[in-house]
């Protein structure tokens, strides 16, 4: 999802201003295109098993994408082998359903709807085999819907989001709900999320966290928290934080923290100071009557022996991973780099996480700090190059990540002549 505001000019000087949600469904593929993948590795857990996952999707038509592969895990002696099958259907632009059935495993469904007021509306639901031990959790069923909606009037503007969730157990189920009003107004940042807890026979449990930010004189930042029970009908703690800026990489702040439900109390004064290679800092804590200090210092290496590039970064990435993109001309346009084949200078992109870092020197453009196990799509650029002939045979990318590993992604660019 992103969040985009339009501006449209008229001939006269007339100005209008429209905020939209731009959403792109991850489960869709352009017509025509097969994707498949496969990931195998051993499962942390006290048999060390072994697991396995292999799946297909073919872009039926720019509305349907249809799909299946299958899973193996060594610890479900009964059913070590899952397959399954998975459709994505476009009903209407605003209209989208998908499905997935895995036979002795469950079935599951989602719905999303939106509105042309940015008003959307999704539901999921998951039915449990009785018999399957492939899910630790006991389930029978899994029902949830979320609400969302962009609120603007005059100079505030929120968005709010109601979501519910059930749990269908075999001899009981409960509910959980949530309630998220995130805004600003007048310069100050609100967020207040209300959360509930339904279960049979027992008195249903609520509570709320408001955070605000907003910004004082001379570059300080003040940002109070508060949570409040409902059901004890009593403040539970409270918390104010202010920081400010010193000097260019410096960042000093002062807390207080107030726990009323235990009693406890938490003042801090600290300071920390940003490199390029790490983040180092100290602090003094009052824990109710014990002070401590504290000091601390964190950063990492990144070192890639295929680009053999070796670099720093004041942000932790153990576990973390990064890919590598390397555009050259490809000469022969056979969509590989081959020994002599130059690099190409002036690529840009945009991806949907991770931090982009450019190498001027040698061209490579490195996406850092990315999550494990996911996808990153990659937008790149046909427009970047300062020579016009230059195009780009592929303009996205989607890409899984590894973690501790900077994955190379090859990109050819080829010299485009005109008759």
């Amino acid at each position: 999802d992103s969040n985009v505001k339009l501006k449209f000019f008229g001939p006269w000087g007339e100005e209008r201003i429209r905020e939209q949600n731009i959403t792109i469904p991850y489960n869709f593929l352009p017509e025509k295109t097969l994707e498949y993948t496969f990931s195998a590795g051993i499962v942390e857990d006290s048999s060390a098993s072994r697991f396995s996952r292999a799946s297909v999707n073919y872009g039926a038509s720019k509305s349907l994408t249809i799909g299946g592969g299958a899973e193996y895990l060594s610890s479900v002696t009964s059913q070590p082998f899952m397959p399954y099958v998975n459709a994505s259907l476009r009903v209407t632009s605003n209209l989208l359903l998908s499905g997935e059935y895995a036979p002795g495993v469950r079935t599951r469904g989602t719905l999303s709807y939106r509105l042309p007021s940015n008003l959307q509306f999704d539901a999921y639901y998951t039915l449990y085999d009785k018999d399957q031990k492939a899910i630790f959790y006991n389930y029978r069923e899994e029902r949830k819907a979320t609400l969302s909606i962009p609120l603007k009037i005059g100079k505030f503007s929120s968005f709010q989001r109601f979501s519910v969730n059930q749990m269908v157990l075999p001899v009981t189920k409960y509910t959980t709900a949530e309630w998220l009003i995130s805004g600003s107004v007048f310069g100050v940042s609100t967020n207040l999320t209300t959360y509930a807890l339904f279960v049979e026979n027992v008195k249903p449990y609520l509570y709320s966290n408001l955070a605000l930010a907003l910004r004082l004189p001379a570059g300080f930042i003040l940002m109070p928290q508060a949570q409040y029970g409902f059901t004890e009908n009593k403040l539970f703690s409270a918390k104010a934080r202010l920081e400010k800026r010193v000097i260019k990489n410096g960042f000093m702040n002062l807390s207080y923290e107030q726990n009323f439900r235990n009693n406890l109390r938490l003042a801090e004064a600290g300071f920390r100071y940003d490199f390029s290679f790490a983040q180092a800092g100290a602090a003094v804590r009052q824990y109710n009557n014990k002070t401590s200090f504290v000091e601390y210092a964190r950063g990492s290496i990144i070192r890639d022996r295929k680009t053999k590039y070796l670099g720093t970064d004041n942000r932790t990435n153990v576990g973390k991973g990064g890919i590598s993109i390397i555009p050259f001309l490809d000469l022969n346009t056979n969509g590989k780099k081959d020994p002599g084949e130059p690099k190409a200078q002036g690529l840009n992109l945009h991806s949907n996480g991770g931090r982009v870092v450019k190498n001027d020197r040698d061209t490579t453009i490195r996406i850092l700090g990315l999550e494990p196990y996911t996808s990153c799509f990659i937008d790149l650029d046909p427009n970047s190059f300062e020579n016009i002939s230059w195009r780009l045979t592929k303009e996205t990318y989607n890409v899984a990540v590894d973690p501790d590993i900077l994955k190379s992604i090859e990109v050819p660019v080829i010299i485009a002549g005109e008759a």
